[in-house]
């Protein structure tokens, strides 16, 4: 279809509430602080006027000029997966050269630790551990306009996940930052002094997103790694203690029923898809590769992180979470020989805090799994005795409502998610998620982990319907699922 830009102005027009003008055509979706209600008008209205319109599209935040060359022909769909592959390689080689310059060592004991994060569902809770069990001052890297609204974003998160206590209050310091600049976007004074007087840093920090591809994640989420690196080993030199995933493993070509332990390390040869899961590998072998400038480090590799094990409290965006939402939402779940490794976010926040007390210098890395998987008949039938109506289909048929549904409906829980699981791969003929499915029977050992841990008493406990009822409970009772 092609028309003319005056007629696409005026049909954009409701939408943005203002007249569309040549200059304007520069500014991004994202510029125009677009809400996810105006972002599902955006998609009906153009989908009104050319079906073929994706979601995708819309997600990868677009110019208006992009947008209005879509009918004029002057733009084309390209979908989110067709990118150029990455040389993980290269970018390592790119990244690795490092010189610290270290003046002094730690305390014996960390005084001052330095958190990225803490606004996150994860970080709320490493932050409560660390200021129920240490003496330790907290300074939070926060995103915000001032050190103030930085405060209160903290405060807030931590307020919405139930874990807020006023005596946390004056041991908590902000200081305003970003990843994603050099420096970590501190202001000069402050780079300094806490140059010269952090002891840890926990960098939990990163952009999650299945849809993006690598070039898009890499600034937050492999050269912020790098940027910490080289402020452990800049003045007095710090730990760096750093949380991964072992979701990176779940999207490589791995043989049927591996065994991987703390210790396996994947080469890009294995195959690591999605650029998500290539700023994890990456930033994760930059963490390592600094252990050879004399800079101590940990790795935490969750697997998918739940809710709090006692009250419930879950991080609505999350992909679990959305899938459960999705499934309410059609009616309908797949048919699958599978099973979820799920670990409550109050046992991974209460090892990572033990570890980083016990063990605060001692480079190593950590597998927060559970021992027992909840497999996807156990995960429905939970989600059934709560009294939703949920037919079993057949995956192929369940995949392809996903798509059918999801596809005008910017609002629907799967519309995000919808090419984790549609989309191929570059050089793969798999969606992410067949990957996943297929690199299930894979085993993730945490043997190590749970031998440390348990010297110390933490224990993950197994996902059971009592459990999950409060994650349930938590997700009605907020109206999440209705």
């Amino acid at each position: 279809m092609n028309s003319e830009p005056s007629d696409i102005a005026q049909m954009l027009k409701p939408i943005f509430n203002e007249e569309i003008t040549v200059l304007d055509q520069e500014k991004r979706l994202s510029e125009l602080g677009l809400n996810s209600v105006q972002l599902g008008e955006l998609h009906y209205v153009l989908s009104t006027y050319a079906q073929d319109i994706s979601i995708e599209f819309l997600l990868r935040n677009p110019s208006l000029g992009e947008i209005m060359g879509l009918f004029t022909g002057k733009t084309a769909q390209q979908k989110p997966c067709d990118h150029i592959p990455i040389d993980l390689i290269a970018e390592f080689n790119q990244y690795k050269n490092m010189t610290p310059h270290i003046t002094s060592l730690p305390k014996a004991m960390p005084q001052h630790v330095l958190l990225t994060g803490a606004t996150g569902f994860l970080g709320a809770y490493v932050l409560r551990e660390l200021l129920s069990n240490t003496s330790w001052n907290i300074t939070c890297l926060v995103q915000a306009s001032s050190p103030a609204a930085g405060r209160s974003r903290v405060i807030k998160n931590m307020e919405h996940y139930g874990v807020w206590d006023p005596v946390y209050h004056d041991r908590i310091k902000i200081v305003l930052g970003n990843l994603e600049k050099n420096n970590l976007g501190l202001a000069k004074q402050d780079w300094y002094y806490l140059a010269d007087t952090v002891d840890l840093i926990v960098h939990g920090a990163a952009v999650l997103n299945f849809i993006y591809p690598y070039q898009k994640l890499a600034a937050s989420n492999v050269f912020g790694t790098k940027q910490l690196i080289e402020f452990a080993g800049y003045r007095r030199l710090k730990a760096l203690h750093y949380i991964s995933t072992v979701g990176y493993f779940m999207s490589a070509d791995l043989e049927d029923d591996v065994v991987i332990n703390e210790q396996t390390e994947l080469a890009p040869e294995d195959g690591i898809y999605g650029g998500y899961n290539q700023t994890k590998w990456l930033a994760e072998r930059l963490v390592v590769h600094a252990r050879n400038y004399n800079i101590p480090t940990v790795i935490y590799r969750p697997s998918l992180i739940t809710g709090e094990s006692q009250t419930g409290y879950w991080n609505q965006e999350d992909v679990v979470c959305r899938i459960l939402k999705g499934c309410v939402e059609l009616g309908a779940r797949p048919l699958l020989d599978a099973g979820f490794n799920f670990v409550p976010v109050d046992y991974v926040a209460k090892a990572i805090a033990r570890f980083a007390l016990e063990r605060p210098y001692q480079s190593d890395t950590y597998h927060l799994i559970n021992p027992q998987e909840v497999d996807v008949d156990q995960l429905f039938g939970y989600v059934k005795a709560k009294g939703f109506k949920i037919e079993d289909v057949a995956y192929p048929d369940w995949e392809k409502m996903i798509k059918e549904k999801s596809q005008f409906d910017l609002n629907h829980p799967f519309s995000p998610l919808r090419p984790f699981f549609t989309e191929k791969v570059v050089h793969k003929d798999s969606s992410l998620f067949d990957l996943y499915l297929h690199n299930n029977k894979a085993k993730i050992d945490c043997t190590y982990t749970k031998t440390q841990l348990g010297k110390h008493e933490i224990y993950c406990e197994k996902i059971d319907e009592t459990i999950f009822n409060k994650y349930l409970n938590y997700l009605i009772q907020c109206g999440y699922l209705t």
